[in-house]
């Protein structure tokens, strides 16, 4: 042992393949097959590596792989991980996999490692694609595939053996050259802008970060204006990026209706790509407030800065757009031929959005994978989804009726839903808890969920679940403190950083869901519930400040709502 200990010591160790601020990825040597050994028997790490018992020679015949690499710490020189990188079976292609050291988790090594191999495969080596396969058990793997923005492409039953002679399921994810290239150059954009100097408020004497700069809203409640009449007289333009203009505050050039634009107007030209209306720099006051109309179609829409969306035209007639959002992402109805579409898109610089577009359109390429894992009769079909030169979208079948989300008036979706007769109410809250427990059933809680994410067909007695792009792989950590989502349908845990969102809190956003639509989301006494005594029960045993006093899971709360019906 001691010989052995010292011939590694003296042993010219491989030179790094790679290297990264806390770490280098190289080759074992030779002589460190007892330290290889080492790393096999914590926990955990020997599941990727099905080969049975390790013997001197198995080991040393593994040191020997080239394809195996150690992840060395730059501080103390420990192992503290694996990578490796090998062929696939097709050209330019490869096939990936990272494992840490038990007490080397959770400081964001894996992420490190991952990042700096699919850079060394996509850029020095020129792949075109990659693949991993991982157990689907294995939330934590998966978690950082998905935040590196790769997509579950399989799900394998019983297709890997193990050496006890059982069957292990297996997901595969994978990762093209041009997505890579994408989100480097996302990253790159973030990274200059939070280099530049804090921004200075003009109406106050300190200096304020972006994420100082205002506390985002709880959640978009108010009605939205119907947006301005088109005017055929209003100059319809088409100008390259780079023209006479700059970038700055803009606002449009909008002259009442019915009257025309003069010839001898002063408008300026703006640079921008896409169908928009003629800008001018704004006057004071602005009434914009330094945004931008821009319209495709003919339809407006306003934004931040100006932003290419030629992309669209392929997918048809734009005859709607959603554009207060505060989630960074902007919507388009679409008309193709005789149907209707919903493409959700990420990376312009929306109106109400505080963050940086390169956050938004992570976000959703993590929800693309989140519908595409959890397709289920209640939630909106994904067609497709694909990266843009600028961003991101997703293109959703369009599901007919109207969003349930809070409105007082009479005559909104929610209060003629709320008159509906009790047991095509309870017949919805059950398909909505169906769809959650089949949520749980892969391994994800549901995030940001509340009755805008609910659409109700009344002419066919029909809810949709629609807007789970923030659904995660469980147990997830409130890394924020406030959580995103609505007060009216978050737990307590949704606030506490630190705290574990589970299948729990799945429980009592269903219970706040049960009372939003059987009683009243904010008054959840019997006197405002209307469905009976024994679901009653159900709904607030959900929503109990003690996690330990609700339903362990959801699948539990259905079998009990169904009982009890």
């Amino acid at each position: 042992m001691e010989r052995e200990k010292e011939a590694v010591e003296h042993e010219a160790l491989p030179e790094a393949l790679i290297r990264t601020p806390r770490m280098q990825i190289r080759r074992f040597a030779q002589s460190e097959w007892l330290r290889l050994l080492a790393y096999l028997q914590d926990e955990g790490i020997a599941d990727s590596f099905p080969e049975g018992a390790y013997t001197e020679q198995r080991l040393r015949d593994m040191a020997a792989d080239p394809y195996l690499h150690a992840l060395v710490s730059e501080e103390d020189g420990e192992v503290m991980g694996h990578v490796f990188c090998r062929p696939g079976a097709q050209p330019l292609t490869g096939e990936l996999g990272v494992g840490i050291r038990s007490d080397y988790r959770r400081h964001g090594y894996a992420s490190e490692a991952f990042r700096a191999l699919l850079g060394h495969s996509f850029g020095e080596l020129g792949l075109h694609r990659l693949t991993v396969t991982c157990p689907p058990e294995n939330l934590a793997l998966r978690a950082l595939l998905e935040k590196t923005g790769m997509r579950m492409e399989g799900f394998f039953r019983q297709s890997l053996p193990t050496v006890d002679g059982e069957w292990k399921d297996e997901c595969v994810y994978a990762l093209l050259r041009d997505e890579w290239r994408v989100q480097e150059r996302l990253l790159e954009m973030k990274e200059t802008e939070l280099a530049e100097p804090t921004f200075i408020s003009e109406n106050a004497d300190i200096a304020l970060t972006d994420n100082e700069m205002q506390q985002q809203e709880e959640e978009l409640t108010e009605p939205q204006p119907a947006p301005p009449e088109f005017d055929p007289n209003v100059p319809q333009v088409t100008l390259a990026i780079g023209e006479a203009g700059g970038a700055g505050p803009f606002a449009p050039v909008l002259p009442p209706l019915g009257e025309s634009v003069k010839p001898e107007s002063s408008a300026e030209s703006v640079a921008v790509f896409g169908t928009v209306v003629s800008v001018q720099r704004a006057a004071e006051p602005d009434p914009l407030g330094g945004l931008i109309e821009q319209r495709i179609d003919g339809v407006p829409f306003l934004l931040r800065r100006p932003h290419d969306f030629n992309w669209l035209a392929p997918f048809g007639l734009v005859f709607r757009v959603w554009d207060r959002q505060d989630s960074g992402n902007i919507a388009f109805g679409l008309k193709i031929e005789d149907q209707q579409v919903f493409v959700k898109y990420a990376g312009a610089a929306t109106a109400d959005y505080e963050g940086h577009p390169i956050d938004a359109v992570r976000r959703l390429q993590q929800g693309a994978n989140a519908y595409e894992i959890l397709e289920h009769p209640t939630l909106v079909r994904l067609l497709d989804h694909f990266e843009t030169e600028d961003g991101y979208a997703m293109l959703f079948e369009w599901a007919e009726g109207e969003l349930l989300r809070r409105d007082d008036s009479p005559s909104s979706p929610i209060s003629r839903f709320r008159r509906l007769p009790i047991e095509e109410r309870i017949d919805a809250v059950e398909r909505i808890l169906d769809f959650h427990a089949h949520v749980e059933a892969f391994g994800y809680v549901a995030i940001d969920f509340y009755d805008g994410s609910l659409i109700y067909d009344f002419e066919r007695k029909q809810i949709t679940v629609c807007d789970i792009d923030f659904y995660s792989p469980a147990p997830y950590t409130n890394e924020m403190g406030r959580m995103w989502g609505s007060t009216r349908f978050m737990s307590p845990e949704e606030y506490e950083l630190g705290a574990v969102i589970d299948s729990r809190t799945n429980v009592y956003g269903m219970g706040a869901m049960a009372f939003c639509l059987l009683g009243s989301e904010t008054d959840r006494s019997r006197e405002r519930w209307e469905a009976g005594q024994a679901l009653f029960e159900l709904a607030t045993r959900a929503v109990s400040p003690d996690r330990s006093e609700r339903w362990e899971t959801v699948a539990e709360l259905l079998e009990a709502w169904r009982a009890a019906r």
